[in-house]
């Protein structure tokens, strides 16, 4: 193999794995946490099933295990099918008072 085809071969792999990475598609989002489906590794949120696996960590722990329905959470994470894939939760603290009170998050609206 020559230099010349060597730098061809490394630039269509360094090419293909530029294109690979730009292609996946991020998002991010907040919303209330409708349902947890913990044995299947799910989450509800704004009516749209999202994929939350054991390796996405909050507060050093695996965030599917702690989060409950009514929980108000930012997340971010790539787009994929079937479920997108969450890899970031942030966790609005007064969302988890409130459900610990047993209080309505939309109690104080007007209709």
């Amino acid at each position: 193999m020559t230099l010349t085809s060597m730098l061809r071969a490394g630039m269509f792999i360094m090419t293909t794995v530029f294109v690979g990475a730009v292609g996946a598609q991020s998002f991010e989002d907040v919303g209330e946490i409708s349902e947890v489906r913990l044995g299947e590794g799910l989450i509800e949120v704004n009516e749209q099933l999202y994929s939350l696996p054991m390796s996405t960590l909050l507060d050093g722990r695996a965030a599917i295990v702690q989060l409950q329905p009514g929980y108000q959470i930012g997340f971010s994470g790539t787009v994929g099918s079937p479920y997108s894939v969450i890899k970031s939760v942030y966790l609005y603290p007064e969302s988890v008072l409130r459900v610990r009170r047993g209080e309505d998050a939309n109690a104080g609206e007007q209709p």
